[in-house]
């Protein structure tokens, strides 16, 4: 059960993957996920589905190649151990790649799906394959599978369409691929229905820019709750947590925060730093043997993705997102508060940024009562 997508956002080449290894037909404990501490009540045991592991379901083979894995965890560690095998870090060309699918046999009955992009000179080839009926397909993307698939086709097309907080071109693409993941991540911890399906936990991109595929670093995740007085907004807060994102070589590290208000009427927010992050491993990795101490360069997110959320008298649940480069604007400014020490940071928002998320509810209230 998982959620992968290889798709385009202004011509620009993306692999999506979310973080949850399940195993249906067990009463097993779950594990710790960086979205939700209440597991126990959206999975009862008597559902017989546990959340065993977090591993990475996106990977970068080489600076051509790009992929994401569904279906066994156990069969997607063989496939790209022996595809790393075979061709290393040189960059391939379809037939080589075609080659490569159509020898490859494994002798263990489980299966895995593979989709990705493969970049070769000015060609982008999408691809679908299936280890087990050894089934391959080129066709355009989107390619969108797995347990969540279907209800993340409903946002893609209205979530890639919509303009990002930032210059057009590359930012803008990266920013609409960001607020994929914020709308994934802000339903996830708003109400939990992705984890009953057996998908989240995380979601994490690839992207192709410069001649080569690239891990999205660098983000953090704002969450709001909107609160209302006669559709106005009166109060605009920031919980229940902050997720922010970032690698070491190929480990994906993710900080899961509580921000606590500065003060009475404040417009900032406390974090503390020096959290255990929760450690995301590729598929192929063998586990990690570290101490209680994990080393991790303390740096400012470049990019921040804002949901908001808002339950709205006689319309319902409401919610957006939308996506700032930090520091590039002065809406809200997220910083180390003690750069010797790095024991902190200070998120800031101004009266521009709370006015923006006002108008925003607004436009949204007043096309929802007029459909209605």
């Amino acid at each position: 059960m998982t959620l992968i997508g290889a798709f385009e956002i202004e011509t620009y080449p993306l692999v999506l993957g979310d973080i949850l290894i399940s195993q249906t037909g067990t009463s097993k404990s779950h594990i710790s996920v960086p979205t939700r501490t209440d597991l126990s009540g959206l999975l009862p045991a008597d559902w017989l589905r546990a959340v065993i592991a977090l591993k990475r379901k996106v990977t970068i083979i080489n600076d051509g190649l790009a992929m994401a894995w569904t279906g066994s965890a156990f069969a997607a560690a063989r496939v790209l151990n022996a595809l790393r095998l075979d061709i290393g870090a040189t960059r391939i060309t379809e037939p080589e790649l075609v080659g490569f699918l159509n020898r490859y046999k494994d002798d263990v009955d489980v299966n895995c799906t593979l989709i990705g992009w493969l970049v070769e000179q000015n060609t982008r080839i999408p691809f679908k394959w299936s280890s087990r009926s050894g089934d391959l397909s080129t066709n355009q993307p989107p390619y969108i599978e797995g347990s969540g698939a279907s209800q993340f086709a409903r946002y893609f097309e209205q979530v890639s369409t919509t303009q990002s907080r930032s210059a057009m071109g590359f930012d803008s693409a990266i920013g609409k691929a960001i607020m994929q993941a914020g709308n994934l991540l802000g339903r996830e911890i708003q109400w939990g229905a992705n984890l009953q399906h057996l998908y989240g936990g995380g979601a994490e991109f690839l992207y192709f820019d410069n001649d080569r595929f690239r891990q999205l670093d660098d983000v953090a995740y704002l969450f709001w709750v909107a609160d209302l007085q006669n559709d106005v907004l009166s109060n605009l807060s920031c919980r229940p947590l902050i997720l922010r994102y970032f690698y070491l070589d190929d480990i994906l590290l993710i900080e899961a925060n509580r921000p606590e208000l500065l003060s009475s009427g404040s417009n900032g927010y406390l974090l503390r730093n020096k959290l255990t992050p929760f450690i995301v491993l590729p598929v192929d990795k063998a586990e990690l043997q570290i101490g209680s101490k994990l080393e991790y360069p303390l740096r400012d997110p470049k990019y921040l993705c804002n949901f908001v959320y808002a339950l709205v008298p006689g319309i319902g649940h409401l919610y957006f997102c939308f996506m700032t480069i930090n520091h590039a604007s002065n809406w809200v400014t997220f910083r180390l508060a003690h750069e010797t020490t790095g024991d902190s940071d200070i998120i800031e928002l101004s009266e521009e940024f709370f006015r923006f998320v006002q108008s925003s509810i607004a436009k949204q209230i007043a096309i929802a009562r007029s459909s209605s």
